[in-house]
C-alpha cells in the first residue's frame, strides 16, 4: 500500500476507536519502516514486532560499549584470590606465607597489565571510555579488594613478620608509582590534596593488618583494643582533613575545577573523584571487616565499638560536602544549614553510642565519647568563626550549658552563700556587660554625620568626619 493511500485510509476511517481496538493481526506496511519489519494492531495502535536480528544488534553494540569481558576477567581473579585465601591462611609459617606470596604477585602482574591496558587505551585514544573502566578496576585493587593483606598479615608468625611488612611497603611504594605515573601519562593537573588523601587511604589499608598483628604476637592482651580501634579511626577520618580544607571557603564549586582532559576523555574532576571516593568507602569497610575480627581475635570481649566511626562520620561529612559541593547546595539552602543539620544528627549518634562500662577505657577523664563531643563543639566554633553560623553557635551553647552544668551549679552555689558574695556577683557582671557594650559599639560602629558649615559666599562645605 502506498503512503498516500494510507493517509486517506486514516482520514476516512469513519470509526478509528473501533479499529484501534481491533483483533485484526495482519501485517501492514508502516512508512519510514524497513519492509521486512512488522506492524500489529494492538489495543492502543501498532505494535512494532523487530525481527531477530534487531536482538542481536542491540546486544553487539551493549557489547562494544560496555565490554563485560573486563568485569568477568577481575570477578574471576577475585574468585581465584578466594580460594587461594582460604587455603594458604589455615595457619602461620613460612610455607603458608609463601603461597600466598606467590599468588598475589600474580596478582600483581595481572594488575600491571591492567594498567598498561589503561594507559595505551587512553593516552592513545583507542577505546577512552573503556580505558577509564580499567582505571576504575585497578583503584579498586588499590584498595585491596582481595584483602590479601589481611590474609598475608595472619599467615606470619614472629620470624616471617618482617616478610609480610615488606610486602605491604612494596605494594604501597607500587601504588604510590600507579597513580603518578596515571597523572603523568594523561597529562592530569595535580590536586596534591586528593592524591594526599588517596596514598594515606592505601598507607591506612595496608599497614593495619600488619600492626594488629604485630601486637597479637607480641602479647595482644597487653594492650587496650578499645583505644586501639578508636585510634585507628582517628587515623582514618584525619586524613580527609586536607580535602576539606582545600574547599572550605569556596561556596559552589567542587574540590577540583572541572577541567576537561583530552587524554582521559573526561573531566578531570571525574578522575579525582573517582580516586578518593573508592578509598573513602574501602577504609571504613575494610576496618570493620579485617581490623575490628582482628582486635577480637586478640580480645574475645571486644565489641559494641560504634563509638569508634563517630569521629570518621562526622569528618565525612564535610568531605563529601568538599567533594560533592554542588550537590550539597541543591539540596540544602546553604552550607550553615547543612553544617548545622549534621552537627546535630551525629551529635545524636555520638549520645547512642557511648559505651555504658566506660571503665574499659581505664582510668581517664578523656575517654572516646567525650573525645567525640569536644570534637563536634570545636568543628561548631570553627563553622561560627570561619562561616558565621549562628545556627551552630546556638548549638555550641547548648552543648556548654548542658555539659557544664554540674559546674556552674557549683558556682551559683558559692555565690548564694553570702550578702558578700552575691554584691560580688553582681559588679563582675556590671564589669562584663560593660566590656560586651563597648564590643558592641565598636563593631556596629556608623559614619558621623556631615558638619555643615555656613559660607558667606552663598555655598556650603560639608566636613565629614573619617572613621
Amino acid at each position: 500500500m502506498s503512503e498516500k493511500n494510507e493517509k486517506e485510509n486514516v482520514v476516512s476511517d469513519p470509526n478509528p476507536v473501533q479499529s484501534a481496538f481491533s483483533t485484526n493481526s495482519q501485517a501492514q506496511s508502516v512508512p519510514g519502516q524497513n519492509s521486512n519489519k512488522t506492524n500489529l494492531n494492538g489495543p492502543f495502535g501498532p505494535v512494532y514486532n523487530p525481527p531477530e536480528e534487531d536482538y542481536i544488534l542491540a546486544f553487539k553494540k551493549w557489547v562494544f560499549a560496555n565490554n563485560p569481558f573486563y568485569l568477568l576477567s577481575v570477578f574471576l581473579m577475585f574468585w581465584g584470590l578466594y580460594i587461594a585465601s582460604v587455603d594458604g591462611s589455615t595457619g602461620r609459617g613460612p610455607e603458608s606465607l609463601k603461597s600466598l606470596i606467590i599468588f598475589y604477585a600474580i596478582e600483581n602482574i595481572y594488575e600491571i597489565i591492567m594498567f598498561a591496558m589503561a594507559v595505551y587505551l587512553l593516552q592513545k585514544r583507542v577505546n577512552q571510555p573503556h580505558g577509564r573502566l580499567l582505571v576504575f578496576f585497578i583503584i579498586i585493587f588499590l584498595c585491596d579488594a582481595t584483602m590479601y593483606q589481611t590474609v598475608i598479615a595472619n599467615s606470619c608468625s614472629l620470624n616471617t613478620m618482617w616478610a609480610g611488612i615488606a610486602v605491604s611497603f612494596i605494594y604501597f611504594i607500587l601504588a604510590v608509582c600507579k597513580i603518578g605515573l596515571l597523572i603523568h601519562f594523561l597529562r592530569i593537573s595535580i590536586c596534591y590534596e586528593a592524591i594526599f588523601y588517596s596514598l594515606s587511604s592505601f598507607a591506612l589499608i595496608y599497614l593495619t593488618p600488619q600492626i594488629i598483628n604485630n601486637m597479637a604476637l607480641n602479647g595482644g592482651a597487653k594492650y587496650n583494643v578499645w583505644w586501639v580501634f578508636y585510634a585507628i579511626m582517628i587515623a582514618a577520618s584525619l586524613t580527609q582533613l586536607p580535602v576539606i580544607l582545600m574547599n572550605w571557603n569556596k561556596k559552589y564549586e567542587d574540590f577540583v575545577e572541572e577541567r576537561e582532559n583530552k587524554y582521559f576523555g573526561a573531566s578531570e574532576l571525574y578522575f579525582y573523584k573517582m580516586i578518593v571516593i573508592i578509598p573513602f568507602i574501602a577504609v571504613p569497610a575494610q576496618i570493620l571487616l579485617n581490623a575490628a575480627s582482628d582486635l577480637k581475635s586478640i580480645d574475645p570481649s571486644f565489641s559494641n565499638f560504634d563509638y569508634g566511626f563517630v569521629p570518621y562520620i562526622f569528618f565525612s561529612v564535610f568531605f563529601i560536602q568538599s567533594v560533592f559541593k554542588n550537590l550539597v547546595n541543591t539540596y540544602f539552602i546553604s552550607l550553615n544549614a547543612y553544617d548545622f543539620t549534621c552537627s546535630l544528627v551525629i551529635f545524636a549518634f555520638a549520645v547512642i553510642t557511648k559505651p555504658i562500662d566506660i571503665s574499659i577505657f581505664g582510668d581517664t577523664m578523656l575517654y572516646p565519647h567525650r573525645i567525640n563531643v569536644l570534637l563536634i563543639m570545636t568543628a561548631n566554633l570553627a563553622f561560627i568563626i570561619t562561616r558565621k553560623n549562628y545556627m551552630s553557635l546556638s548549638f555550641l551553647t547548648a552543648l556548654i550549658l548542658f555539659y557544664t552544668k554540674s559546674y556552674y551549679y557549683g558556682v551559683i552555689d558559692y555565690f548564694n552563700s553570702s550578702s558578700t558574695m552575691r554584691a560580688a556577683a553582681f559588679i563582675i557582671a556590671s564589669f562584663a556587660t560593660l566590656a560586651a557594650g563597648f564590643v558592641l559599639s565598636v563593631y556596629s560602629k556608623e559614619p558621623a554625620a556631615a558638619i555643615v558649615i555656613p559660607n558667606p559666599n552663598g555655598k556650603n562645605d560639608n566636613l565629614e568626619t573619617k572613621n
